[in-house]
């Protein structure tokens, strides 16, 4: 439970604030209740970068990525519907999921020729936590050897390996148990393992 009399203290002395130092529910008491923008400003840039890199491995779209990312802030900050039974983080990351799934679908209706849209692909600074035999001239080829795992599977890795989900926080994002999320997971290294033979050989 946050302490609202530190809080607000906190925020009488709004000059003397390291917003960087709070953590999510400080900085949301301070959005919700004192409308802060330096809060808001503070958790926007925590968790931009992250959902940017999410989004993008759905829709494939910089300037959509971008258009996505903003959406998911305004009905996260908006609609206020966050009442804290999971983190903020998996809240937000849940969001952003359901946001780019809709967009991608949507986009799909409306171009049904376009290729297959991949969610994971390897981030050159992330390259090493997925596998460190891969140098960096790989990259592109690692990347579309991505698409050939399922969108189960190549969403549950990027939640895993490139967001650094715990295994209660993806089942909270996906709805599934954690029995579930650590099956997925399971097959999932299993098929990219076979894909990873494929670039030894």
């Amino acid at each position: 439970m946050i302490n609202k009399l530190a809080i607000t203290g906190f925020f009488r002395r709004e000059k003397e604030i390291n917003y960087q130092k709070l953590d999510d529910k400080q900085l949301l008491y301070l959005i919700t209740n004192e409308r802060c923008k330096e809060a808001l400003s503070t958790i926007v840039e925590r968790y931009s970068s992250k959902l940017k890199a999410l989004v993008y491995n759905v829709v494939r779209n910089t300037e959509d990525t971008e258009e996505i990312v903003q959406d998911v802030f305004m009905k996260v900050f908006q609609n206020n519907k966050f009442r804290g039974d999971s983190s903020f983080k998996t809240y937000i990351t849940r969001v952003a999921i359901n946001c780019a799934i809709d967009y991608r679908r949507s986009n799909e209706r409306r171009n049904k020729g376009i290729h297959k849209v991949a969610l994971l692909s390897v981030d050159e600074q992330k390259a090493d936590t997925v596998d460190t035999i891969y140098n960096r001239e790989k990259l592109e080829q690692v990347s579309k050897l991505f698409e050939q795992l399922s969108f189960e599977h190549r969403q549950i890795l990027h939640l895993r390996e490139i967001q650094s989900l715990s295994y209660e926080e993806i089942g909270q994002a996906l709805d599934l148990s954690v029995g579930t999320v650590m099956s997925r997971l399971h097959y999932a290294r299993k098929q990219w393992s076979k894909i990873v033979s494929r670039i030894e050989e």
